[in-house]
């Protein structure tokens, strides 16, 4: 089945912790993006590969079916270099535009696409409707220099768009895309209760330099 937009969490192959620390908590940062999208009529599928544990193999697999116009994958600075994988198995199998979000390439967007040929666009900061708008653009073949919150390559420049003002009114945030992901599988330490997450406010008032999180 094809579908417009495949949402990735990549593959934690790092974590020599998991036995001791198994925490699996949903990614609500692509489940707010997954739902925003299903509003504006887009098929969407997600992938949470840390916590299903999913491989590149599996990426790859999923890609080649779905065969999605756009790719988005999250980054962390923990998992830049998962994150950056994923884009390359997606690179290897498909066409699909790829881009690449959350904390560390809304901070390192110009190091990143330097040097990774794989990422076409960085979303930086909140991501819902900037991705929206920039799928909008790029399947009406429209010029993604009027998307504001994005950075991309045009020729061998690196183009930095105006940043988008952050969401005033979080209530106007459709509910996330939960029915996306299979539920039972978020649980932290093995609980035999499932587990949720939720957010109530966005940023903070203080300005830690080493934190993602100021306002």
């Amino acid at each position: 089945m094809t579908v417009d937009v495949l949402l990735i969490n990549p593959p934690d192959t790092k974590s020599k912790y998991k036995k001791y620390f198994n925490i699996r908590i949903p990614p609500l940062g692509i489940l707010y993006i997954a739902a925003v999208l299903e509003e504006n009529g887009i098929n969407v599928e997600i992938m949470d590969c840390a916590a299903t544990d999913i491989d590149y193999a599996g990426i790859e697999d999923r890609v080649k079916k779905s065969d999605p116009f756009l790719v988005g994958i999250t980054s962390t600075t923990p998992l830049i270099s998962e994150a950056l994988r994923s884009a390359e198995t997606v690179k290897r199998v498909s066409d699909a535009y790829t881009v690449l979000g959350g904390p560390h390439a809304t901070f390192m967007h110009g190091e990143i696409l330097r040097e990774n040929a794989s990422i076409d666009y960085i979303v930086k900061g909140e991501g819902e409707y900037t991705f929206l708008d920039l799928y909008q653009t790029l399947r009406s073949g429209s010029d993604p220099g009027t998307v504001e919150g994005i950075v991309y390559r045009l020729e061998d420049e690196i183009v930095e768009n105006r940043d988008r003002r952050p969401v005033d009114d979080l209530d106007s945030l459709p509910y996330p895309a939960r029915h996306l992901l299979p539920r039972d599988t978020y649980r932290i330490f093995d609980s035999s209760m499932p587990v949720t997450t939720v957010i109530c406010s966005r940023g903070c008032p203080m300005q830690c330099s080493f934190c993602a999180s100021s306002a």
